[in-house]
């Protein structure tokens, strides 16, 4: 691999153009949503499987993680939705290994008599290999199965998204696969990825359409402004599409290590493809605290807008 590969592989991911109907994925990993999502270049865990494939050789020698998070609209908007994210990955010089689980619901269409609410359910495992470029330079690559179960159903106006309980669900396989460059300098990290680069899709049980994971890039900046604070931002470089509401995220966010061990982050995040009350900020907290050794524990709350992605995360890492 060379600098010109990068280069090339950049240029690629923003020349591709984007699926209509897609699904919004909720978060995964959460020290990442602890930091409202500001963390494409500071990914230096097993999350980077997920955030930024390249940034696995920037943190420790092993990584672990396990984790799970959970975010919710209120339903009276919109376009109400949910979801979940359930996160276990492991990474190491230059291998990575991971499974994640997504769930999101949320309203497809609706009319003045009936509104029509999907969910899909993905089971996604992957490899990631990662090569270094004179240090400077990292690029990733992670090839992944993907397990999709979509099911949609029919109901009055004003029916809870719960409603697809109970209801026809179809399952397919497909392969995908996500990329990642990463570039560090002193205390400076930029970096670029992009997700679900084949859009696999899956069709509805009742054969109206399918939803599709849609391909996602995003770039971000990480500045360690001292020892004990690091300072990110990121953008999406792509417009994601439900049919209903355009959403492109932004994020800043902060990671700062306290006493006796402990890590403190926040973040916001906020929607800069709409100009409706959608777009207002989510803000997100979290914390870190050693358990045992290596064994640490991370937590996260998001809040805000009742439009945005409010809800919890709590899992478990181990570094060494």
């Amino acid at each position: 691999m060379s600098s010109r590969f990068a280069i090339a592989l950049i240029s690629a991911l923003l020349a591709a153009p984007a699926a209509a109907w897609a699904q919004p994925e909720p978060p995964v990993g959460v020290r990442a949503a602890g930091m409202g999502g500001a963390f494409v270049a500071v990914a230096d865990d097993a999350t980077a499987v997920y955030w930024n494939p390249a940034g696995l050789p920037t943190g420790s020698f092993f990584s672990l993680v396990i984790d799970r998070n959970s975010v919710s609209t209120d339903e009276q908007t919109l376009a109400p939705r949910e979801g979940s994210g359930l996160l276990m990955a492991l990474g190491t010089l230059p291998l990575g290994l991971t499974y994640y689980q997504t769930s999101t619901t949320r309203l497809l269409d609706a009319s003045a008599s009936t509104v029509r609410v999907g969910r899909l359910v993905t089971h996604q495992a992957g490899a990631t290999l990662v090569q270094s470029i004179g240090g400077v330079v990292a690029v990733g690559a992670t090839l992944k199965f993907v397990r999709g179960v979509a099911s949609s159903a029919v109901a009055p106006p004003g029916t809870d998204l719960d409603v697809v309980d109970g209801a026809s669900d179809r399952g397919s396989n497909a392969f995908d696969a996500d990329v990642g460059v990463m570039a560090t300098h002193g205390a400076l990290k930029v970096g670029v990825s992009g997700r679900n680069l084949f859009e696999p899709a899956f069709d509805l049980a009742d054969g109206s359409r399918a939803i599709v994971l849609e391909r996602r890039v995003r770039a971000g900046v990480s500045y360690q402004l001292a020892p004990y604070l690091r300072l990110a931002a990121d953008s999406d470089l792509t417009t994601a599409d439900d049919g209903i509401t355009p959403w492109r995220d932004a994020a800043v966010g902060a990671e700062a290590h306290a006493m006796a061990g402990a890590v403190v982050r926040g973040g916001l995040h906020w929607n800069t493809a709409s100009d409706r009350i959608d777009a207002a900020p989510v803000g997100s907290v979290g914390i870190t605290f050693p358990v045992y050794r290596s064994l640490l524990a991370d937590g996260q709350a998001s809040f805000g807008s009742r439009n945005g992605d409010r809800g919890w995360g709590f899992g478990v890492r181990v570094l060494f």
